[in-house]
């Protein structure tokens, strides 16, 4: 007779590690008990091999800090009810290059939902509009853009909201309907002002900058905003236009026209204008922000020149 050896039970923990790294997103705690064991997984955890992202939702430690598993995470975990909104679903949505440390959630008031410290909840009522992006339901760019600017730093927020808005082509009577049903806003006024002047053409930070400090005075009062010339067979958008002395006046972010390419673009968008007797004056992102009584004395000089007027000031 041969004594029976008790053979302890394999240990899986290598295995759901591997599970975990070779599945390179997140998989429930239901389904690697269901695959493995509650010992495995334990086994894992206590190794700091694998991560709970959100309550039952779990990552291998390496990739589970990253926007793409958080983003698969709320998939999972998310109810039907909530949506991502704010700068997380600009980002899904392709409207924004800002780095996401926290993600917001729009859930109804009678939801009960709570994650970790890089979620925030926010309780406002469900979202009427929404979409599926990364296999997760975010809020359509109307509410994202909204969500966004509370999040945002103020110092930052402005730029962020009319970048977005600009990648889309969103309007601000557009964001401005969506605001109206919701009745508690950060910074509400400052916000309507904003969607006011995007309403009016203004389409980037620059832009809402010079018009509040370079341009706001009466005698800019007749300078139109984004208006479209046809020359040698395009069409072009320009920031601003003093029509009677056929004046366009461009404000330059080195991010948008820095580039060698876009230079080249520009020169000769400048020269098709020309034919037609339109001269570019181009003013950057520092005269605007450092010197905008300098910015005011240069327009009104151009100005005068072509239309024969005295130089006002």
């Amino acid at each position: 007779m041969h004594e029976s050896v008790c053979v302890p039970p394999r240990n899986r923990s290598s295995d759901l590690a591997a599970r975990l790294r070779r599945h390179g997103g997140v998989i429930t705690r239901t389904n690697l008990i269901r695959e493995f064991s509650r010992y495995a997984l334990k086994d894992a955890i206590d190794n700091g091999v694998a991560v709970s992202v959100l309550p039952g939702v779990f990552a291998h430690a390496e990739c589970a800090r990253t926007f793409e598993t958080r983003v698969a995470a709320l998939g999972v975990w998310l109810p039907q009810t909530c949506v991502v909104s704010g700068l997380a679903a600009l980002s899904l949505l392709g409207l924004t290059d800002e780095t996401i440390a926290r993600f917001c959630v729009v859930a109804p008031r009678h939801a009960h939902v709570r994650g970790p410290d890089w979620v925030r909840v926010a309780r406002t009522g469900a979202v009427r509009t929404r979409e599926v992006r990364q296999g997760v339901m975010c809020a359509a760019r109307e509410r994202a853009v909204i969500d966004a600017w509370v999040e945002s730093d103020p110092a930052h927020r402005t730029s962020v909201l009319l970048e977005a808005m600009r990648r889309c082509n969103l309007k601000g009577a557009a964001v401005l309907r969506e605001l109206a049903g919701l009745p508690r806003v950060k910074g509400r006024r400052e916000l309507v002002a904003l969607l006011q002047e995007a309403s009016d053409g203004i389409e980037s930070f620059l832009e809402h900058r010079a018009y509040r400090t370079v341009l706001n005075t009466p005698d800019f009062h007749c300078l139109k905003r984004q208006v479209e010339i046809t020359a040698m067979g395009k069409t072009y958008k320009v920031d601003t236009l003093h029509e009677a002395s056929k004046t366009v006046i461009e404000f330059d972010g080195a991010k948008v026209h820095g580039t060698r390419e876009r230079k080249k673009l520009d020169s000769a968008r400048d020269a098709a204008l020309a034919t037609l007797g339109y001269i570019t004056v181009r003013i950057g992102y520092d005269d605007v922000m450092t010197r905008p009584a300098w910015c005011r004395q240069v327009i009104r000089r151009v100005v005068a020149a072509r239309s024969g007027g005295p130089i006002l000031l």
